[in-house]
């Protein structure tokens, strides 16, 4: 296969040597290769970053999965179909896509990656025919891919939106503006923004607009500030958009960074992406951080990967779901940076089950939700809200109630203990709907009580610690009684 790079006759070198400090930005693992020209995009705690290349290697089409929690790259398989460099990617709900590019001959060609299986299908063909340099995101349920270049280096406005539940693709109001290529596309919300990228008359341009897919309409929204620029970066984050690095027609790359805040339509200059000037990068928003690795200055490559904290209102992180009865559940976070207050969402996993949503005071953490089925599978998120903004959502948790017994009474008591097996502490969990006196009781297996605690509490939920050094090692009973249920748990102390 005929090996292609496009490199713009405006790039220069820079003093590869000199790094900057910032504040917003920390570094994070360098991916496996230098590369530019891939794509970037994250699905649910893990980001993903394939394709591309450079010349030393080749177009590529490894694909590679960054854990924010370790800090650690792990390649994943390859991307069904041809190397690639110049594609689109984003992700829907739990699967990720990728599609068009080039890689001597541009592609139609539309793939889904399954993160459980580590597989990918490929998906109906892209109906705006062989394209590269296009632009896309996703918005709800839906996906979206326009602009670019066809096979004839044709510049392109034309827009398709993408249903996976029906692999199907369907025609939409072209983006506003002139034709574009290498333009940066994301979504905040609702809501899907394409702006920047290369035009046929002015060489490249700074217009930003706004797509509402309830109307199919384009609204011209506040420019992206100064000159044009074309190949840069661009992802959302609760209620704002970033554009960073890129390459301006006069002066090369640059490594400038930028905030859109949408309910003000307006923008703001951030401190710069680290290290050196770029384009070609990629990046993808994560758990309500950004971050941009990757790209090419000149004829240099890199491979470095940087993480962007906003200065406010979090995506919280670390869901978990405990005290789960027949009926209830009791839905735990950590606390998010900026947050005011919470908005929890809860609903049956299953097909046209409504979202039944709850605001708390961010001085709690975790609410219980009742009137839930019993033997159910349910999915949760959570949001921050930061005064008049909010956060994304994270992304969604499942729990399973249990099911009632039919000799079980309406006040009996379920209990966990976390985590199990123990080898320091653990905590045991539950709920009372009432005030009443509880006794824990811990046996070994030959049926020796080793640990005994009695007290009356109020109503609600509760807690208590178990150490290590109060059981000893092995295989134990738990039971918990109240003054309306015996309920019993096995645990393991290593």
């Amino acid at each position: 296969m005929e090996r292609i790079f496009y490199f713009s006759t405006f790039l220069f070198l820079l003093d590869q040597s000199h790094l900057y400090a910032q504040s917003a930005w920390s570094q994070k693992k360098d991916l496996n290769i230098a590369r530019a020209t891939g794509v970037g995009f994250s699905i649910a705690y893990k980001g993903y970053v394939g394709t591309g290349g450079n010349p030393n290697t080749g177009i590529a089409k490894d694909f590679w999965e960054y854990d924010p929690s370790t800090n650690v790259w792990t390649q994943k398989a390859d991307l069904g179909g041809e190397e690639r460099q110049f594609a689109v990617g984003f992700a829907i709900g739990e699967y990720g896509y990728i599609g068009t590019g080039n890689g001597g001959d541009s592609f139609d060609d539309f793939w889904q990656y399954d993160p459980v299986s580590n597989t990918w299908t490929e998906k109906a063909k892209y109906p705006g025919g062989k394209r590269m340099w296009a632009v896309g995101f996703s918005i709800g349920d839906k996906g979206y891919i326009g602009t670019g270049t066809n096979q004839g280096s044709e510049f392109r406005k034309d827009f398709y939106e993408y249903d996976p539940a029906t692999d199907t693709w369907t025609q939409k109001a072209n983006v506003g503006g002139e034709k574009r290529a290498e333009a940066v596309g994301f979504s905040i919300g609702n809501k899907g923004y394409i702006g920047t990228g290369a035009v046929e008359t002015t060489g490249f341009t700074n217009d930003f607009w706004e797509y509402d897919p309830e109307t199919d309409t384009w609204i011209e929204k506040a420019a992206f500030p100064g000159e044009g620029i074309n190949a840069a970066v661009g992802f959302g984050i609760g209620n704002k958009g970033y554009i960073g690095t890129g390459l301006k027609l006069v002066g090369g790359p640059v490594n400038s960074f930028w905030e859109y805040d949408q309910p003000t339509d307006t923008w703001t200059e951030k401190d710069t992406v680290p290290a050196s000037e770029r384009q070609y990068a990629v990046g993808f928003a994560l758990n309500g951080k950004g971050y941009i690795g990757t790209g090419v200055r000149g004829n240099v490559y890199f491979k470095d990967f940087y993480e962007y904290t906003p200065e406010n209102c979090a995506v919280p992180a670390n869901l978990t779901s405990t005290n789960i009865s027949p009926s209830s559940a009791k839905l735990k976070w950590e606390a998010a940076a900026g947050a005011t207050k919470y908005k929890v969402q809860h609903k049956a996993d299953s097909a046209g089950a409504p979202w039944i949503s709850k605001v708390i005071n961010a001085v709690n953490t975790s609410v219980t939700i009742t009137n839930l089925a019993p033997g159910t599978t349910y999915k949760w998120k959570v949001r921050s809200v930061c005064g008049n903004e909010h956060s994304e959502y994270s992304a969604a948790a499942f729990f399973t109630t249990a099911l009632k017994l039919e000799h079980a009474s309406d006040g009996e008591i379920f209990f966990e203990v976390y985590p199990n097996p123990l080898t320091s502490h653990a905590t045991v969990s539950f709920s009372l709907s009432e005030a009443s006196e509880v006794r824990l009781e811990v046996f070994n297996l030959t049926g020796k009580r080793v640990m005994v605690l009695n007290q009356v509490m109020e109503s609600g939920d509760h807690e208590l610690e178990l150490q290590r050094e109060q059981i000893g090692e092995g295989q134990f009973l738990i039971r918990l009684i109240t003054g309306h249920a015996t309920s019993v748990l096995r645990m393991m102390v290593l």
